[in-house]
């Protein structure tokens, strides 16, 4: 079908991306060098991190032992070859009580295993915030392929597009924009030793 001719180029691109099956979208996590993760919704709504949101809510300091192991387990054998695994994590003050969750349990094992989580205050960030309006998250494999991520309202994850040859270099410079203004979350205040 063709475009519709009142589209900017953002758009006809998001639409005309190719939409993933599960199995397919999996298959994109085994790069040679990298993946990268850009973080924009301020709060995700996961079945397997209903309950341990609860235990955090109640005031648990530490995740039950085998939170996230999978993920953790993944990022341990990509280090292990030489794959470097990197996120910059969109941030909004205040913090909603996802995000509290998800540095204090999420981010703190996944950097124990090795990936390299940074922090962009957006709402500080007015030329990124110009120059981008419209941010999903993605991810981003060898700077070569790029997944974009599909949540509704409520942050439930719908699926995954992949983007178009031609337009993944858009989301190779966004990268290379969000980790020169994001700092390592070790250095910002969210991060509180245990």
């Amino acid at each position: 079908l063709p475009l519709p001719t009142n589209m900017n180029d953002s758009q006809a691109a998001f639409i005309s991306n190719k939409r993933l099956t599960p199995d397919e979208m999996g298959g994109y996590f085994n790069p040679k060098l990298s993946a990268f993760r850009l973080e924009v919704l301020q709060s995700f709504l996961v079945d397997d991190e209903v309950e341990p949101l609860r235990r955090f809510a109640r005031g648990e300091v530490n995740p039950p032992a085998d939170f996230n192991a999978g993920w953790r387990s993944a990022i341990r054998a990509a280090a292990a070859r030489g794959v470097t695994y990197s996120r910059v994590r969109l941030v909004q003050e205040p913090l909603t009580p996802y995000l509290q969750f998800e540095i204090a349990w999420g981010y703190r094992l996944n950097v124990e295993a090795g990936e390299q989580v940074r922090i962009l205050r957006y709402d500080r960030e007015p030329t990124f915030k110009a120059a981008v309006p419209i941010l999903k998250d993605f991810w981003l494999f060898d700077d070569k392929q790029c997944l974009l991520m599909e949540y509704d309202v409520l942050g439930r994850f719908l699926g995954a597009s992949l983007v178009r040859s031609d337009d993944v270099p858009r989301y190779v410079d966004l990268k290379t924009e969000a980790l020169a203004r994001s700092i390592a979350i070790r250095e910002t205040p969210y991060w509180i030793s245990q």
